[in-house]
């Protein structure tokens, strides 16, 4: 923010810090209202249905400290468990393709 007022007694400020900033405070509030809406849609779900939701909204690989911060109620032995069944269950998947 201070940044963007340099020079702006001289009417030559730079606006370009002052955007940078408001931008990532509305990028971080946004993670954080999509992360409580998710919160809200699983949470009558039972617990490993609440993981493998999680394990299938992420592109790519996931680990369990991943799943264990979406997920801080369920316990790391039923992240564990559940994560290792849809791994086994998606590489028998990949196999038959």
């Amino acid at each position: 923010m201070q940044d963007s007022s340099v020079l702006w007694h001289e009417n030559r400020s730079d606006y370009l810090p002052f955007i940078r900033y408001s931008l990532g405070i509305l990028q971080k509030a946004y993670s954080e209202f999509e992360d409580r809406v998710q919160f809200l849609r699983y949470r009558g779900l039972p617990r490993s249905d609440r993981i493998k939701a999680v394990i299938e909204s992420k592109i790519g690989k996931i680990t369990k400290k991943e799943i264990m911060e979406a997920c801080p109620a369920i316990s790391k032995i039923t992240v564990e468990r559940t994560h290792s069944v849809v791994e086994t269950v998606t590489r028998g998947l990949a196999g038959h393709s």
